[in-house]
């Protein structure tokens, strides 16, 4: 099964549990790492605290690392 055919409710309920759970730092790695898959960068909550994360760190984020996160992001939103 491919990201895009997971169910919506699923694909919400994991990614604003996602947000909840994960500390500060464990965002910031996961955005270093680059270790978003899509879907869960749809949810409004989570990509609102990956933001957040990000401009905090503005810093340690690379510009390529971030571009390539939008653009997974943008792959998502537009359900390719």
């Amino acid at each position: 099964m491919g990201l895009s055919e997971w169910p919506k409710s699923w694909q919400q309920s994991d990614a604003e549990r996602s947000a909840s759970q994960s500390s500060d730092s464990q965002i910031l790695d996961d955005i270093l790492n680059e270790r978003f898959y899509g879907p869960e960068l749809t949810v409004h909550a989570f990509w609102t605290r990956v933001c957040r994360v990000r401009g905090e760190n503005y810093d340690m984020v690379p510009d390529s690392v971030w571009e390539r996160i939008c653009r997974k992001r943008g792959y998502a939103m537009s359900g390719r």
